[in-house]
């Protein structure tokens, strides 16, 4: 969709952007092409679709059934009048079921303001779906996709590369949306690891969150556990936590799973 053309729907129905929501709509026709073809499955769950740019292509295929989920009552109508095969869920969508929607495809251009607890959301159930195509800033993605030792691994980078494989799409400049926002953007695409991890998401996260407390301390001034355990894991507790992979931090959560009990400190990691 064309900026003219969403500015005469957006008048149409008395709508303009919401700041609060974090609204920047895609108006880049290749670009939301390249979404819609990234998109695999009959059944497609579109986070967030605001007057419906990307909805426009997602529903192009005549085989595909498309659910969208919106917080904001005020674009229903106009998503109504433009597309009434679409089904509508009125609802913050870091309240959504996931279950409701498994083995749907996820698509969204995630609001800025609520990208990285929406995407962490995800990723805790990422396994009832088959991926996810997902735009975000550019800032954001960096630090999903970053490699260890460097200024943008974080516990977001451990928390989505423990639980899903990611392929960076391509990024997407300011220019490509109506209103400009202020930054670049990108797209990912993620799928869930196989295997899937069997792993308590909350409690890794948990350990992550404390790993990362103070950046340039050890672990051992971070993470409370005996030296018994830390000896056991066999990661040396005066690293810092920028410097383990997320498969350690996976070692580590086990082993304190598994010797955690004989010790109550280890068990501190998870109420910090």
């Amino acid at each position: 969709m064309r900026v003219p053309e969403l500015k005469e729907w957006l008048q149409k129905y008395g709508l303009q952007p919401t700041k609060s929501f974090g609204q920047h709509f895609l108006c880049h026709e290749p670009t939301l092409q390249k979404i819609s073809d990234c998109v695999e499955g009959k059944n497609v769950l579109e986070i967030g679709p605001g007057a419906g740019c990307l909805t426009e292509y997602l529903i192009q295929n005549p085989e595909r059934s498309v659910t969208v989920v919106e917080k904001d009552p005020k674009f229903h109508d106009l998503i109504h009048a433009r597309f009434p095969e679409v089904h509508w869920v009125e609802m913050d969508a870091l309240q959504l079921n996931w279950a409701d929607y498994a083995g749907f495809f996820v698509a969204s251009n995630l609001p800025y303001n609520v990208s990285v607890p929406l995407m962490l959301h995800y990723t805790e159930h990422a396994d009832l779906f088959p991926g996810a195509i997902f735009m975000m800033q550019k800032e954001v993605a960096e630090r999903v996709t970053a490699q260890i030792r460097t200024k943008d691994y974080g516990r977001l980078s451990v928390m989505i590369q423990t639980y899903l494989d990611i392929s960076w799409v391509m990024d997407v400049p300011p220019s490509a949306f109506w209103p400009k926002p202020s930054v670049d953007s990108t797209i990912l695409l993620m799928r869930p690891k196989n295997p899937w991890p069997v792993l308590p998401f909350k409690k890794l996260s948990s350990l992550v969150a404390c790993a990362f407390f103070s950046r340039r301390k050890m672990l051992h001034h971070n993470v409370q556990l005996s030296a018994d355990v830390w000896e056991k894991s066999g990661i040396d507790s005066r690293r810092r936590a920028e410097t383990l992979t997320h498969e350690e931090f996976t070692h580590l959560l086990k082993t304190i799973a598994e010797h955690g009990q004989k010790n109550k400190e280890a068990l501190h990691v998870e109420s910090r």
